[in-house]
């Protein structure tokens, strides 16, 4: 699977490459890749704090494993990720973050989805979060229409 984004914003445009590939690997493991590139999006923008918007990189690598339970209607979704900042927002050029994460989805209706889910990121570099570790959740809601 691959997908692009382009997103645009007030002042940057991002491009987000993301590619997975679920047969790859034996049993319920799934490895995942996501390139994501930002720059200013036109001359002399700037951050809300006066700063020169800082084009750069972040590759992610990802690991996804579906654990098969009999208590839920659908798996547990284990994921684990680490992630190589390369100048983006004015960040070092280093691996920034490890992200280990837990989430599920239970149906609502027919088209929709409520996936929650438990993450807890271990930050590497001082330049892309001086906050270190964060635990956080999120509250999805899918409609497939």
């Amino acid at each position: 699977m691959c997908t692009r984004d382009i997103i645009r914003s007030n002042t940057t445009w991002e491009w987000i490459f993301a590619f997975s590939w679920p047969e790859i690997l034996p049993g319920n493991f799934v490895p995942a890749y996501i390139a994501h590139y930002e720059y200013g999006a036109g001359e002399d923008y700037t951050t809300q704090s006066g700063a020169d918007i800082e084009t750069g990189w972040v590759h992610r690598f990802i690991l996804g494993y579906d654990l098969q339970t009999e208590q839920l209607p659908n798996p547990l979704h284990l994921s684990s990720e680490v992630a190589y900042t390369d100048g983006l927002g004015g960040a070092g050029h280093d691996w920034s973050y490890a992200t280990f994460g837990l989430s599920s989805k239970f149906p609502v209706t027919k088209n929709m989805t409520f996936i929650p889910g438990i993450y807890q990121q271990v930050s590497m570099e001082d330049t892309v979060n001086t906050h270190k570790d964060v635990t956080y959740c999120k509250l999805t809601m899918r409609y497939k229409f």
